[in-house]
Parts: C-alpha cells; structure tokens; sequence
C-alpha cells in the first residue's frame, strides 16, 4: 500500500492524474433570457468549463508544439496562391515575396523541427513521471513512489524535467 512519505498515512491521498481529471468539468446550459432593452424573453444556450486550483497546480506538462507563427504563415502562403489563381495580376508580388521570405521560412521550420526532436522526448519522459505520482491532501505534498521524492506541488515541473 502506498503512504505519503510526509504523514506515513494513505488515507488522504490521490494519483495526480485522477485529481487532475476530476477537478475538470464543463456544460451547456439552456434556459430563458431577456434581452437588454427587450420585454420578450428568448432561449439562449451557454456553454462552459472550469478547473479546480488544485487541479491546475497538478497539471501535467504541456505537450511541445510547432510554433504557432509557422503554421499561420503556410495559410496566408496557401492564401495567396489561391489568390493569385483567382487575381494572376497579382502572381509577381506573391512570387517576389515568396522567393525571397522562402529560405528564411525554411530555416525557422528547420529549427523548429530540431527543437521538437529535442522536447518531445524530455516532456514523454516527464509525462511518464507524471502518471507514477501522488498527492497527500493532508500535508499538500506530492510524491513519486518510485524514487521518494517528495515536493510542494509548485515544484512539480522542476521534479518531472530533472535529469534525475
């Protein structure tokens, strides 16, 4: 059975991730409303989520990402030449922007490409790390079973991404 290293008890505790996922809800709700201004009521829909505090600080790493200004920049590309298709006026300057914002724009997808190989497997390994801890409700510390270490869950992320 598992103990909280702090309390030597396990009544209090919970794997991170169950705390994680059940601090999670969201709906959608229907009802009636009135307009400002309006004397009739109508039927609107809401829809919405909300997360516990705890299950913030519990939070798993975020997965690394390309970068975002990448992506818009292949549909503004894909965007122009649609364009130029419809308006063939404009094919010299997308062709003059294009060629000479090209290289650039590979060497940063080049780069981006290297960063992820080098994050991906740093946050697969917190990840994993990630899923073997605890929680203990009464001392608000976190533990890894496996290793013993123990920590306020503000240092999460400095345990899953150390070199230990």
């Amino acid at each position: 059975m598992i103990k909280c290293f702090k309390c030597n008890y396990s009544d209090q505790i919970q794997k991170v991730s169950a705390i994680y996922s059940a601090g999670i809800s969201s709906g959608s709700y229907y009802g009636s409303s009135t307009p400002l201004g309006e004397s009739k009521p109508s039927f609107t829909t809401v829809s919405g989520s909300s997360q516990s505090l705890l299950s913030r600080r519990l939070a798993p790493p975020n997965k690394p990402s390309p970068s975002f200004m990448l992506i818009v920049l292949d549909v503004v590309l894909a965007g122009f030449a649609i364009f130029c298709i419809i308006l063939p006026c404009l094919f010299l300057l997308v062709l003059i922007y294009v060629l000479s914002y090209k290289p650039k724009v590979d060497q940063s997808k080049k780069e981006d490409k290297e960063r992820l190989a080098k994050e991906i497997p740093l946050w697969e390994t917190a990840m994993e790390r990630w899923n073997r801890l605890y929680y203990c409700m009464r001392d608000d510390v976190v533990f890894d079973p496996d290793t013993e270490a123990s920590f306020r869950p503000e240092e999460m992320m400095n345990y899953l991404y150390s070199a230990n």
